[in-house]
């Protein structure tokens, strides 16, 4: 906060150099749940990017992606999509369409489908993300974990607890390999899957 206090001192507002703090604190907000935090610096990047050309290129593709995860923290599907896309959009450009960013983006749009029973393009999207990072990251990766439990969340929310109870197994499989990175995961999935059986 201090180097961003600095930055705008110097160079004012309308600065690449100030948006990149900002997306760096709004990175670190999202990662520690400070949702409304990542909100107020993520606006200000996306008002700050757009008095630039091209050539002084923030990472636009990432601010929409944080955006789309604040979004869904707080309960906000509709932007979530929005921004969701745009950010799948640059990221296929950027890395092409078979890479772990557009998986990740994919992830949390079949989530944010999910949250607003869009139930068709939530199976879609969360397939794609476990597709990509299946073949990337291995059926061992926390990642694939992530979208495996997404999918039965999407599956139990439509009442098909027989295929949820499949992804939960999985999802359990993978999150016990890794208990600290899982955290509350690994207890939801287990209760999730007892819960699926009824």
């Amino acid at each position: 906060e201090e180097a961003l206090r600095i930055q705008k001192a110097k160079m004012g507002l309308k600065d690449a150099c100030v948006a990149h703090t900002l997306l760096r604190m709004a990175e670190v907000n999202v990662f520690k749940k400070k949702f409304d935090a990542s909100l107020v610096a993520l606006e200000q990047v996306l008002f700050i990017s757009s008095s630039f050309d091209e050539n002084q290129a923030i990472d636009i593709s990432l601010c929409h992606y944080l955006l789309g995860i604040t979004y869904i923290a707080k309960e906000n599907h509709e932007k979530a999509v929005a921004s969701l896309l745009l950010s799948l959009e640059m990221r296929k450009v950027q890395f092409g369409p078979n890479s772990v960013e557009c998986a990740a983006v994919q992830d949390k749009l079949g989530k944010a489908y999910g949250k607003l029973r869009e139930f068709d393009k939530a199976l879609e999207s969360l397939v794609e993300a476990l597709r990509i990072r299946k073949i990337e990251l291995g059926n061992d990766s926390i990642d694939y974990a992530h979208s495996v439990f997404n999918l039965s969340e999407v599956h139990i929310a439509m009442e098909k607890y027989s295929q949820a109870f499949n992804c939960l197994n999985e999802a359990i499989r993978v999150f016990d390999m890794f208990p600290d990175e899982a955290g509350s995961l690994l207890l939801d999935a287990v209760v999730m899957k007892g819960d699926s059986l009824f």
